[in-house]
């Protein structure tokens, strides 16, 4: 029975034609492990281990490209929003991240674009970060130096991403994002308009509604592309009137737990799509990657260096 009316939910959840659900599905008894919710930067590690150590394995590009800070915003009490714009052809695939050169010192930040790449890397389009505020050296020059009108030097990497033949190709991308970890898979969604014919599922959970970051923009695609969204805010409580946000029907004021993820991958190979068509990425802190990347139905997609 409950396993029936979690499947109910989940259908008329993602169903385009039914309001949106709140995504409380039934949760097992056996399995009430809560995820660890942190609101992390990717630079924020209880390594003393510079990032550029942390990732030498990792792929880079071979040029580091100049640009310039266009615009600098607050998205939340604790996220910076950076606009850069590239001096030369530049180009990366939706879920990597660039290495930030901070002028005047040795010091190497790394942050996952939140933006979709340009179709064409020669019309230098301006990329976006996101950048939560920590006492990590390059972190928090971003916060408190960097200016609009500055140029910083950058060079792309990663070895996680998204790209168009792969897209293509699968029926599901579901991504699973916790706190400043919506970067990576932000990128991956805004470059899912080009791909009518693949639903993208995102879970995303957050401290705070404050700390939902873009979730304007999150809604915005998801009414107008082929995307279902759900949110989880694991430290407020339910209080409708309090604020409009607070009225989405979206939003579970709980802590995301391995069940509720298992239920809408459940949802989707019921569906008659399977593993092979599914792929899942996750962004978050370290014990929720841990977690996930061993109980999941299907196997994640991540990188683990922050």
């Amino acid at each position: 029975m409950a396993t029936s009316l979690a499947l109910h939910l989940i259908k008329s959840f993602i169903s385009k034609s039914s309001p949106p659900l709140s995504s409380r599905f039934y949760r097992s008894a056996q399995q009430q492990q809560h995820l660890v919710q942190a609101s992390c930067n990717m630079m924020t590690s209880s390594l003393d281990t510079p990032h550029i150590e942390r990732t030498e394995s990792s792929y880079r590009q071979k040029d580091i490209i100049p640009c310039r800070v266009t615009s600098i915003r607050c998205l939340s009490p604790s996220v910076k929003h950076y606009q850069l714009k590239p001096l030369l052809p530049f180009t990366f695939k939706p879920g990597q991240w660039v290495d930030v050169f901070i002028p005047g010192t040795d010091a190497i930040g790394g942050y996952s674009m939140c933006s979709a790449p340009a179709p064409n890397p020669s019309d230098k389009k301006p990329f976006e970060l996101a950048i939560k505020y920590s006492n990590h050296i390059p972190t928090a020059w971003m916060h408190e130096s960097c200016a609009e009108g500055m140029k910083l030097n950058v060079r792309v990497g990663g070895d996680v991403f998204l790209d168009d033949i792969t897209a293509s190709q699968t029926q599901v991308v579901l991504l699973v994002a916790a706190g400043i970890g919506i970067n990576p898979l932000l990128s991956i969604m805004r470059s899912g308009v080009n791909h009518p014919s693949t639903r993208y599922h995102l879970i995303y959970t957050a401290k705070s509604l404050l700390e939902l970051i873009f979730k304007e923009d999150i809604d915005l695609l998801s009414t107008q592309h082929n995307i279902s969204v759900q949110y989880n805010v694991t430290d407020e409580s339910e209080s409708p009137g309090k604020d409009p946000k607070t009225d989405d029907k979206r939003i579970s004021y709980s802590r995301l737990t391995l069940e509720e993820i298992n239920d809408v991958i459940r949802y989707y190979l019921d569906s008659g799509i399977t593993k092979e068509n599914m792929r899942c990425y996750i962004c978050g802190p370290p014990p929720m990657i841990d977690e996930l990347s061993e109980t999941l139905l299907i196997k994640p997609l991540y990188e683990k260096w922050w």
